[in-house]
Order: C-alpha cells, then sequence, then structure tokens
C-alpha cells in the first residue's frame, strides 16, 4: 500500500469543489502543509486541478492523489492554528511511519525535514501566544512594571527562536528595563510597539488593522521608477491589482517576493488567509530578507500613498 492509498480513508468526509478549499497536500519533495485554494479549473480525467494559493498569492497546478485530507467549511470554522499543527503532526507522523516500512516505494520523509516542521509548528504557536499575550497587556490601556517584566521573562524563555519580530522585541524590551525601571516614556513606547504588533489601533466596526510592526522606521523615500513593488494584505485604496495598476502608473513594477524586491507595501488590513492573526508570511520572509543584509524596505499603505503622483 502506498502512501496515497495509506490516506484515501481521510477524505470522506469533504471532497474538492470549485472555489475555496482547504485541504492537506504533501509537495513532490515530501513537505506536507495546509493549504488555502480557490479552484478554478478541475481535471479528473489528467489527475489534477489548477487554482489560486491564497496565502501566497500565485496560480498553482495540483495532483489530486498528492491531496491527503479534505476539510469542510464546518471543520476549518471549528479549528484554529494550534489544531491545524496538531493533525499536520499526526499525518506526518504516520506518514513516516508507513514509508519506512516500505523504503522502496517512496522516498523517505528524513528527519531534517519533520525537523524543520516542528520548528515551524513552534514558531507559528509562539508568534499566536504573543499576539494574544500583547493583547491581554493592552486591554488596560497602559503598560505597567510587571507587565513588561512578564513579557520580558516570556520573551527570553523562547529566546531560542530566531525568528526576527520575537528577536526584535525582546531587544527592545531589554533595552527598557536595562535600569530596572520601566519610565512613563519607555511604557508609552512598549504600549505603542505591542498595539503595532497585534493591529489594535482599529475603530470600532473595521475589520482588523495590520501590523505596523515591521514598518521600516523612519519612513524611507519611495522612488518607483526601476524600483519592484510587493504588495501584501488587504488595501483601503481598492483591491490589490488596482494598488499595483497606481504602482505601474507611476513607474513602478509590482512583483513577487524575493531578495531583490525593492519594497513591501503592507495593506491597511489584515487578510483572513495570514497565518498569524496580524500579519502573514510574506512579512516574516521581508523580515528575513533584511536580516540575511537584503535592501527591501517594508511600506505601509498610507506611506505609499503620499509618493503617488
Amino acid at each position: 500500500m502506498g502512501i496515497f492509498d495509506f490516506f484515501t480513508g481521510k477524505q470522506e468526509e469533504a471532497t474538492l469543489t470549485m472555489g475555496t478549499n482547504c485541504f492537506i497536500y504533501i509537495s513532490a519533495s515530501g513537505e506536507v502543509s495546509f493549504k488555502t485554494v480557490e479552484i478554478q479549473e478541475y481535471e479528473e480525467d489528467e489527475g489534477r486541478f489548477h487554482g489560486i494559493d491564497l496565502d501566497k498569492h500565485e496560480n498553482r497546478t495540483y495532483r489530486l492523489d498528492r491531496v491527503l485530507r479534505v476539510f469542510t467549511k464546518r471543520e476549518i470554522k471549528k479549528l484554529n492554528n494550534e489544531e491545524i499543527n496538531n493533525i499536520l503532526q499526526e499525518i506526518l507522523d504516520e506518514l513516516i511511519e508507513e514509508q519506512n516500512k516500505e523504503p522502496a516505494r517512496e522516498k523517505p520523509i528524513t528527519s531534517s525535514q519533520s525537523k524543520r516542521f516542528n520548528q515551524k509548528r513552534v514558531v507559528d504557536r509562539n508568534i499566536d501566544e504573543l499576539i494574544g499575550f500583547a493583547r491581554g497587556i493592552l486591554a488596560d490601556g497602559k503598560v505597567d512594571q510587571n507587565e513588561a517584566e512578564s513579557l520580558q521573562k516570556w520573551l527570553v524563555a523562547i529566546s531560542g527562536s530566531e525568528h526576527p519580530i520575537l528577536h526584535n522585541l525582546l531587544i527592545r524590551v531589554n533595552q527598557m528595563l536595562e535600569d530596572g525601571v520601566l519610565d512613563d516614556e519607555e511604557s508609552a513606547e512598549l504600549f505603542e510597539t505591542l498595539n503595532e504588533l497585534t493591529g489594535s489601533n482599529f475603530e470600532k466596526g473595521e475589520i482588523l488593522k495590520s501590523t505596523s510592526l515591521p514598518l521600516d522606521k523612519p519612513e524611507p523615500e519611495i522612488e518607483f521608477n526601476d524600483s519592484t513593488f510587493c504588495c501584501t494584505g488587504t488595501f483601503e485604496t481598492g483591491t490589490r491589482k488596482e494598488v499595483e495598476e497606481i504602482i505601474i502608473n507611476n513607474g513602478g513594477k509590482p512583483s513577487r517576493l524575493n531578495g531583490s524586491t525593492s519594497y513591501l507595501v503592507i495593506g491597511a488590513y489584515a487578510t483572513d488567509s495570514w497565518a498569524h492573526s496580524s500579519y502573514g508570511r510574506k512579512i516574516e520572509k521581508a523580515l528575513d530578507y533584511k536580516q540575511k543584509g537584503k535592501d527591501i524596505k517594508i511600506i505601509s499603505e498610507h506611506h505609499l500613498l503620499k509618493f503617488l503622483k
């Protein structure tokens, strides 16, 4: 029995349909991941389907026999990120066990692949916990000494993570508490930092605003000519395509995010498909590029608008 036959029984409660689908998929390299895809073309005879990966905003082709599990809309509404990660880990564990039983039939998933997957799960959980922790601190409208010290201890406890947001926040908190006292100015600054991290600066009735914590400070000048722009999030100005057309009309060039991207533009509002409640994978990736020395500037939609013709 091959690995794909092994998981046939996991799909009886839901099937792929045209439109938005959530499923677990194994790539040709053995990477197991959760996908949210808007299926636009379904070729059952060819054993494949085509659609837009709503997390990466890319057109992709998928093989039907690599879909390990399809979630119903009811299931997705009930599951949180941690529960989905647990399901992914269970499937990965079963895949490793099944493939190692039949090494000649399929290329086994290596321990390094499993390690990378587990590390990603831990980082995702830490970010989600941090956002929840920060919102609890902000609830009374201020940050006091005890709250700042509790945040510092929590960040130190998970300091093995090299995630840029966690790392940079720990540096900020350490600087504020270096003398053992959180003064009024530092309290206000930390409150603003956490407010930006959680995207909590929204008015009643608005959808959740995206975080501004990773934005370049001071805000950079924007040169459109010969510059590439990657857009992420949901924009007040219009659809992402409309924002990209505005960039083109001003001499810039929309592009996917890569090491040579000039600007990552963050829309004012969070996108439902983002991994965490106030920012997504593109922001993480851009921060990683910056840490590696790439000259990518992270700006807000509102800052972009200041430089339009």
